[in-house]
């Protein structure tokens, strides 16, 4: 088990990607590009992706999860980018967004899932892919 993001691969990838997200992030909202360019949307979903699927499996291996895992990181992007669209239904039913925030059309939320998802995944395969099942370097057992 490791202690601080610092000490494991997938914790400094955790951080590195949650800046990369509240970089792009904060830029989206500086400068008001969902209103110019809709689908800024798709980038910050993949940035979330990323850095959810970092955090997981940082998480994981500071839990002494047993391996592989990709499936329990997986897993855990899906369920948490599932979980923020529907606090996103939540949100706009109780203060409705400006029009050129709102959901385009009803499959809106299941794609931005689906594209966290998907990256999410697909840096868990990037991260995974040296250390075999998802072990990190600091993992201490054999």
């Amino acid at each position: 088990m490791t202690g601080s993001p610092g000490s494991s691969p997938w914790g400094r990838a955790a951080v590195l990607g949650w800046l990369a997200f509240a970089a792009g992030e904060g830029a989206i909202r500086l400068f008001d590009l969902y209103r110019r360019f809709p689908h800024v949307d798709v980038p910050s979903h993949v940035l979330s992706g990323v850095a959810l699927g970092a955090t997981f499996l940082w998480a994981l291996e500071r839990a002494g999860e047993p391996r592989p895992y990709r499936l329990l990181a997986t897993l855990g992007v899906a369920l948490m980018a599932g979980l923020w669209e529907a606090m996103e239904l939540v949100d706009e039913a109780i203060t409705p967004d400006p029009p050129h925030l709102r959901d385009r059309f009803v499959w809106d939320g299941a794609v931005d899932v689906l594209v966290t998802t998907a990256a999410g995944a697909l840096a868990v395969a990037l991260l995974t892919r040296r250390h075999g099942a998802g072990e990190s370097d600091a993992d201490p057992r054999p």
